[in-house]
């Protein structure tokens, strides 16, 4: 899905995080994703990011990292996103370096 998207919107990044077991199959290990268009508006935005994580409730029980940017109106944009498996150093590390 992500993929479809990134081909979709042209300048969006998707960076896929996985595991190989069995020989052909593959795990799904954490996510990233940001849209060329919300990094166009972050020029436009407050020189300040948020940075925070929330649950996704369903059968995954995964966490979704966000960081948003708010314009001269106080709107929020969110630049980009991440899903990992679980919130530790690794996966925050991980997300920050995709994200500087």
């Amino acid at each position: 899905m992500l993929l479809a998207i990134r081909d979709s919107n042209l300048g969006t990044i998707v960076i896929r995080d996985h595991k190989i077991v069995d020989g052909d199959k593959a795990t799904f290990g954490r996510a990233f994703w940001a849209f060329n268009a919300l990094f166009n508006v972050f020029q436009y935005c407050h020189p300040l990011i948020s940075i925070d994580d929330t649950h996704l409730y369903s059968q995954y029980k995964v966490k979704l990292l966000v960081v948003v940017a708010y314009d001269a109106n106080n709107r929020a944009y969110p630049l980009c996103f991440t899903i990992v498996k679980k919130e530790m150093n690794n996966n925050w590390s991980w997300f920050l370096d995709l994200l500087h």
